[in-house]
Order: structure tokens, then sequence, then C-alpha cells
């Protein structure tokens, strides 16, 4: 199963806008230890797109012959030709669908492993690892993202490299700086507002007695997981590249919280409810207050608190302790008799659960601070 997030409880580092802690231990911060550092971030993106290339070429050649094969096939009559025997055509094309299928599943790894690299190098290297990225890495999940976009059928058929490519520029415009979002941010909004958008919508709700996963596609859960989150980080990152569409990326986000089977989209909403609150951080100007209200109230009294996503989890519920602890009763009222219940019910939850908070110790002073609003 692929991670939504490369490396999902990797912190950012603090030190990434220069270059992060991974290799100062070893060569310092100084401008010699910086070069070193680039010079080691760049072989493993090289590395990387070498290997994308090796796994996609040998996909695209077994697909060229086995429809070679189909048209030679087809061809025979007109050439005067004696027709292959169907049983030995049959073969040929069992065979070669059974390469293609393991090739299938090896560039998925492939896909997935470069993701996981390159996003865990993002998170503890920032804005070092965008050149590099953007070299090696960033073609070929490009054409990936274009071709998907373009084509829903083959958005199916290369699951596995949509959903590492949606990953990929997610982790490059949360952690690779300015040049990331000017390289990224306006063709990855586009990606992201496309797949966050279920193409399992039109599925009836589950009949009493269905099994919960009938008829859902997993995969569809994934991308939609993956770009909910990266419109969170552009939210919170690139608010002048969001500000131009941000009624349709609130629309899309709605849309997460309307599947007929949410039972089984709780990661999808939980990433969702996270890129609302970064929006309403960013945006309550734009949005207006009747509008954030609105929607925090929403979130408190169905969707939180945040259990599936622990990174999304630590966001969502500073973002919930900052409110409260500003006041912003024009936001969310812990006096309303509704509001305090559901508080206290997520409160309750928190402090049973601290690995939902980003910092437990510190925040488990912050919730004694705010118990008594609720109680």
């Amino acid at each position: 199963m692929h991670n939504r997030v490369s490396a999902g409880m990797i912190p950012v580092a603090e030190g990434g806008a220069t270059g992060g802690p991974l290799f100062d231990c070893c060569w310092g911060s100084g401008a010699e230890g910086k070069q070193k550092q680039q010079q080691l971030v760049n072989v493993i993106y090289a590395a990387c797109g070498k290997a994308l290339q090796k796994f996609i070429v040998p996909l695209f050649l077994s697909r060229v012959a086995f429809f070679c094969c189909f048209v030679t096939f087809l061809s025979f009559p007109f050439l005067g030709l004696k027709r292959l025997p169907c049983a030995c055509l049959q073969k040929k094309k069992k065979q070669l669908l059974e390469e293609d299928d393991d090739e299938d599943d090896e560039v998925g790894e492939i896909f997935d492993t470069v993701m996981q690299i390159s996003g865990n190098l993002f998170k503890m290297e920032g804005p070092l690892c965008t050149e590099a990225f953007n070299q090696h890495v960033a073609p070929v999940y490009s054409k990936i993202l274009q071709n998907g976009m373009a084509n829903a059928d083959y958005a199916s058929e290369h699951s596995a490299g949509v959903l590492a490519a949606i990953c990929a520029f997610a982790d490059a415009v949360d952690c690779g700086g300015p040049q990331a979002i000017a390289l990224y941010g306006v063709p990855a909004l586009a990606a992201f507002l496309r797949f966050v958008q279920s193409d399992t919508q039109q599925l009836p709700a589950p009949a009493e007695g269905d099994e919960e996963d009938e008829g859902e596609d997993e995969d569809d859960i994934l991308r939609c997981q993956a770009s909910a989150f990266g419109l969170g980080c552009l939210a919170q990152r690139a608010p002048e590249v969001v500000r131009p569409r941000l009624s349709e990326v609130v629309s899309a986000l709605n849309l997460c919280f309307q599947h007929p089977r949410l039972s089984e989209r709780r990661l999808v909403i939980d990433c969702a409810v996270c890129a609302l609150t970064k929006i309403i951080s960013q945006f309550a100007g734009d949005l207006g207050v009747p509008t954030c209200a609105a929607r925090v109230q929403k979130i408190v009294s169905e969707w939180l608190p945040v259990t599936e996503d622990e990174q999304e989890a630590w966001t969502t519920h500073d973002f919930l302790f900052d409110l409260l602890e500003a006041q912003r009763t024009e936001i969310i009222n812990p006096q309303d008799p509704q509001i305090r219940t559901h508080l206290r019910r997520i409160f309750e939850h928190l402090h049973s659960h601290p690995e939902l908070l980003s910092y437990p110790s510190r925040h488990s002073q912050r919730l004694l601070k705010i118990a008594p609003m609720v109680q």
C-alpha cells in the first residue's frame, strides 16, 4: 500500500531553507559542507531518475510488443499467409499479459520508492533538493500527471505512478521553498484539484449487509487523500497560487465529505479537514467570518478528532487550540451548548491519545488550560 506522503512522520527540518541536519553532522553547516550536501543530493536524485527511466522503457516496450503481435495477426489474411492457430495466439497473449503485470508491479514499486526517497530528502534537507528534483525526477512525474489528467483510463492503468507523482509534488511544494513553488505551484494546483475529486463519487451508497470495501477503489482513496494534503500544503506555503482559485479549492474539498461511502474514506476526510483548517487560517479575510464559522463548527461537530493520519492530526488540533486560546468566539464559541459537548468529547479523546498532538507534553498543558472553557 502506498503512503500518502513519502515521509509522513518525519518533521520538516528547521534548517531546511539552506540544508537540514541530516548531513550537517557529517560535513558541518559551512559553505564547503553545503557544497558536499548538494553533491550528495544530486547523486541520489540522479540515481532516482535513472531508476524511473530504466523501468518505464521496458514497460512501454512490452506493450508495443503485444500491439505488434496483434497487428501482425490481423494482417495475415491480407498478406496471403496462413492464420496462426487461435490457441497459439491466446498463449502468447497470456504470456505477454503476465509479463506486463509483473512489470506493472515492479514499476509501481520503483515509483513508490523514488517518491519515498524524494520526500525524505525534502523533509530533511528542504530547498537544497529542489534543483536536483527538477532535473532528474520531476520530468517523469510531470508527464505522468499530464497524461493522467487528460485521460482517466491512463490514470487508472498507471495508478501507482499517478499516486507517486501527486505525493512527490506535494512534498516539493511543502518543503522545496520559493523555487519549488515557482516551478510547480500552478501545475500542482491543477493536478491536486483534478485528483481530489473521486472517480467513484457516483457509486451508490452501500446497502445494508454489504461489505464495507465492496465497489470501492483503494487507489482512488489514496489519490484523493494525497491531493487533499497537497491542496493544504499549497494553501499554507503558496497562498498567492491558491487565491485566484480559492472557491474552486474549497468546493473540491467539500465534495470529499459528500462521498456515498464515507465510512471507507476516513484518511481522505482527515486530509480534507486539515486542508480546510489551513485554508481558513490563510484566507479568513477572503472567506469572511460567517463562512469560516460555519465550516469550523461543522468540522468540530462531525469530523474531529482526526485519528487516522497522525501528521494531519497534529496540524488540525493545533489549529483548534489556537482558536480557543485566542478566544475567537465569532468562529467557535465554547459557550454554545452543542459546541461545548463536542469539544468535551474531542478533549477526552486527545487526553487519552497524546500521539495525536504534535508535542504531547506541551499540548497536554494547553489542554489543561483550555479544558475549563468546556466545563
